[in-house]
């Protein structure tokens, strides 16, 4: 997956949507294990049955490692350009 990241963005601002972010998916996360606990017979289907959650936040923390390598990368050349 390509990610572009523009560089009008501060650090802060990055973090904050990075804090919303996971606020939100651990919000997904505590809503799909309470459906799961409230519903046993979702046991039964291979598809409901199934978490998602985890694999989408293990993706989400992945693409945020590489945002923010990307984001240095970008910085460095900058400054090299710059310089």
């Amino acid at each position: 997956m390509f990610v572009e990241l523009r560089p009008d963005k501060s650090p802060n601002e990055l973090r904050e949507r990075y804090t919303r972010t996971e606020l939100f998916l651990d919000y997904l996360r505590s809503m799909e294990e309470r459906e799961l606990a409230s519903n046993p017979h979702f046991g039964e289907s291979d598809f409901a049955a199934r978490e998602f959650m985890p694999d989408i936040i293990e993706a989400y923390k992945k693409q945020q490692d590489y945002m923010e390598q990307r984001r240095a990368q970008m910085q460095d050349v900058n400054t090299s350009e710059n310089a």
